[in-house]
């Protein structure tokens, strides 16, 4: 009986987790194109290749040059965020979009986008790492762009 009762118990959490995937990620659309390590990626297509649970990251692409083009959105304390959209439209957030982490060049960075139209196209070329957030049950892994140069961005 109690052999019957942990092999319910274990089930029950095996279909828990399972379950949890699907609660804690959105829905990947289909239309993905695999990265483009030549050329620029979209932001869409970068965010929805590496989007999935931590325990499912695909970490051999870590810390690899990449390339993505999108629209850059100015949050607070100096954190931007690339989006798939342009900042000229009516839409206040989006979903996914890819943060870039500024990383020894902020001074130099935000002089540069102080001085650019942010409604135009952004081009980023940057390091590529993976950020796990956990709430509750959940720890979903997005990714990161960190600029190392500020010469590897730039708008058309």
């Amino acid at each position: 009986m109690k052999k019957i009762s942990l092999l319910l118990i274990l089930s029950f959490v095996a279909v828990l987790f399972a379950a949890c995937g699907k609660f804690c990620l959105e829905k990947c659309p289909k239309n993905i194109k695999p990265i483009d390590w030549e050329n620029y990626n979209s932001v869409y297509d970068v965010f929805y290749n590496y989007y999935r649970l931590c325990s499912e990251q695909r970490y051999e692409d870590s810390e690899k040059t990449i390339m993505v083009s999108g629209w850059l959105y100015r949050l607070w304390g100096g954190y931007f965020i690339l989006r798939n959209i342009p900042n000229h439209t009516n839409e206040d957030s989006e979903f996914p979009s890819i943060q870039l982490l500024i990383y020894g060049i902020e001074k130099e960075f935000i002089a540069k986008i102080d001085t650019c139209d942010l409604t135009k196209k952004c081009f980023v070329k940057g390091e590529l790492i993976f950020g796990c957030a956990e709430a509750g049950l959940c720890s979903t892994s997005a990714p990161l762009i960190i600029i190392k140069n500020v010469d590897d961005i730039y708008f058309e």
